[in-house]
């Protein structure tokens, strides 16, 4: 039993993007965001609002002195000259209107007012005990102060960076400027650092698809490099073991091969006869069936990959598998798909599929359908069918379904384990299901 639970943040997952230069540049921004917030919170708490109370403090400490000296004018000193004093040394200009009434509604105060109208309305509150209300024009980057005294209103204009530390946009934009100017760096960096992770994704996505990918060249970091290394051995690896496959399965049909001649024409000399021509038909097999083997261990070959217009290659397989007893029809969305393709070994798939709806069926319908970067082939033929248990064991090598059907059928159990040989070295899928029209359908998903 556990004494803490994992906690369970998989909800989170499906809020964070899903490519590794999105997710890095994430790790990247998330802690020069909180940097700023942690900074911003720490200069406005304790800096700026500290400057702003004590900016504040002094203004409210002269407009205190100004309505004391009204309230309690000294001898020989008219309120004129008061007002000009605050002018010429204080930059507060002062006019006191002994007939003016005081609006006691006090100016919602907006943006960067907030800050210093609040300490503002505060102070002169704790400060001078009189009816009071203060406006911000925050364009025109002045204060209105108006203080009813005796009777009258005193109106106080003070500039705006009296009460106000520009130091605020400063810090702002000098936060705002190296964090953008890093973020730009780190993007480059970044870039750079997942590019060669991003061709290493292609070579091997169209090394897959038997692509040429000689374009692939080893670069990035140490562990890309590693990686990138670690593909191309593995792609040698791969081309060297089914170059060895096909080069030794074309010594053994070559080996064959002699001896069959030989006991050809040791045939030939004996004549007509029952037992002469049995053995004729079991040779004859036995070279049937060396093609079949030596076709299976080619495979792709080293046929190159190159566009080919799929419809045309499909109209030529259902073109020569036709005949009076079977036909094939052919239909497309559009009238010309153009795919990448190793076009002799796509074509020997086709025709493989073809050719095994030819024998047991009298009609088959091949379908090309475009969608989501991939194509859909689909064969239909009104055959028997094949039952769902063994729709995956007829992919197997010499395997036959029908127990009954015996090799001069012309199947070696090789056609449907070649046709699927092909399109999986094409980065493709093929899958069996039941056709509409009774029989067996083939499904062929091949990317674009």
């Amino acid at each position: 039993m556990r004494l803490f639970p994992a906690l369970k943040l998989s909800w989170i997952k499906k809020f964070l993007p899903r490519g590794l230069f999105a997710r890095s540049l994430l790790i990247l921004v998330t802690p020069i965001f909180l940097i700023q917030i942690i900074l911003a919170y720490v200069f406005f708490d304790n800096h700026w609002n500290r400057v702003t109370d004590r900016l504040v403090y002094a203004v409210t400490g002269e407009i205190a002195i100004i309505v004391d000296l009204i309230e309690n004018p000294p001898t020989g000193l008219p309120i004129y000259q008061v007002e000009n004093l605050n002018k010429i040394y204080l930059e507060l200009n002062s006019d006191f209107d002994p007939h003016g009434k005081l609006t006691t509604e006090q100016e919602t105060f907006r943006g960067w007012g907030i800050v210093v109208g609040s300490a503002l309305v505060n102070e002169i509150s704790e400060n001078i005990n009189h009816p009071h209300r203060v406006s911000i024009n925050m364009p025109g980057k002045e204060v209105t102060v108006q203080i009813a005294v005796n009777g009258g209103v005193l109106n106080v204009d003070v500039p705006l960076r009296r009460l106000f530390s520009s130091t605020a946009y400063i810090f702002l934009l000098w936060m705002g400027g190296v964090s953008f100017v890093l973020l730009m760096v780190a993007v480059l960096f970044m870039r750079n650092q997942i590019r060669p992770i991003k061709r290493l994704a292609v070579a091997a996505d169209w090394f897959g698809k038997g692509r040429d990918v000689s374009f692939f060249k080893v670069s990035g970091s140490k562990e890309v490099r590693l990686a990138a290394q670690s593909f191309l051995k593995m792609k040698d690896r791969i081309q060297k073991q089914v170059q060895q496959r096909t080069s030794m399965l074309a010594g053994v049909s070559h080996d064959l091969r002699t001896p069959l001649t030989r006991m050809k024409l040791q045939l030939e000399m004996m004549g007509d006869c029952p037992d002469a021509a049995a053995m004729k038909h079991d040779i004859h097999d036995m070279e049937r069936m060396i093609d079949a083997y030596l076709q299976f261990a080619r495979g792709e070959g080293d046929e190159e990959t190159q566009d080919t217009d799929l419809l045309l290659l499909m109209s030529r397989c259902a073109e020569a598998a036709s005949d009076d007893v079977f036909k094939v029809s052919v239909s497309a969305e559009k009238e010309e798909m153009v795919v990448p393709l190793r076009a002799f070994a796509f074509e020997r798939c086709i025709t493989n599929l073809v050719m095994n709806a030819k024998r047991y069926a009298d009609e088959a319908v091949i379908t090309l359908i475009e969608k989501n970067e991939e194509i859909e082939v689909i064969l239909d033929d009104n055959g028997p069918g094949i039952t769902e248990e063994l729709r995956e064991e007829v992919f197997k090598p010499f395997y036959r379904g029908d127990k009954s059907r015996e090799t001069k059928s012309g199947s070696v159990g090789l056609g449907l384990n070649i046709a699927q040989d092909i399109v999986l070295s094409h980065g493709g899928d093929i899958h069996l299901n039941e056709s509409p029209q009774g029989g067996l359908r083939v499904v062929i998903n091949l990317p674009v």
